[in-house]
């Protein structure tokens, strides 16, 4: 059932598909993907093939994102809220890709107020 009350969210969230590099945990490679949407508290990324890592709860997540018209990369630490299963496989690998939704561990207050600038830019 879709919710149609007052949005209560802290940030306002805007689905947009922007590069983004995650590495899981401290010591793992690095991974380019794409934003599904991205706010001030967080963002979703996807879609991606679903290993072990990512069913730990709490995984905490490093990334790189590229804001157009920004000259530099965003760096922020954030957790795993949520694992969506895609509805069917995809079609180049034949299995499941997943989104994952993530919230900000830690940011700069500086990156969060550019991504809200970002997120707030009004768009033709």
């Amino acid at each position: 059932m879709r919710y149609f009350g007052p949005e209560k969210r802290r940030y306002k969230r805007l689905a947009v598909s922007l590069p983004i590099k995650y590495k899981l945990g401290s010591g793992g490679s690095s991974h380019n993907v794409h934003t599904i949407d991205i706010s001030g508290g967080g963002v979703c990324i996807g879609p991606i093939p679903l290993s072990n890592e990512w069913m730990l709860g709490n995984c905490e997540v490093e990334l790189e994102i590229m804001l157009p018209h920004f000259r530099r990369h965003l760096k922020a630490t954030a957790e795993v809220v949520r694992v969506e299963a895609s509805k069917r496989p995809h079609h180049i690998h034949h299995r499941r890709r997943h989104k994952v939704r993530l919230r900000f561990c830690e940011i700069s207050e500086e990156d969060r107020k550019t991504i809200e600038k970002f997120v707030n830019t009004p768009r033709l």
